[in-house]
């Protein structure tokens, strides 16, 4: 970090999609990254949202809680402009 300034080579944003509120968020399988998380790692994510945040299983945080992971992926500043245009004119 230098002067207030984080470099890294690449940049992750989660890539969810919620049917303009008419679903909770879904992974986005045609997203740059798509990981189906193992049974026993999705457990210990709701453990994480339930146990340590303590949220209820019956709230919002914890039925939203994905069994898939999925990231737009960036690695340089042109590749963002180019992908967050490109996904905006879709809209």
């Amino acid at each position: 970090m230098e002067k207030g300034k984080l470099i890294a080579n690449e940049l992750w944003m989660f890539a969810y999609k919620n049917g303009e509120k008419k679903y909770y968020p879904r992974a986005i399988d045609s997203a740059d990254i798509f990981i189906k998380l193992p049974e026993k790692i999705w457990n210990k994510k709701l453990k994480i949202i339930t146990d340590i945040y303590g949220f209820p299983y019956e709230s919002w945080e914890a039925k939203t809680t994905p069994k898939a992971e999925s990231f737009w992926r960036f690695r340089s500043v042109n590749e963002i402009r180019k992908k967050i245009i490109s996904r905006s004119e879709k809209l």
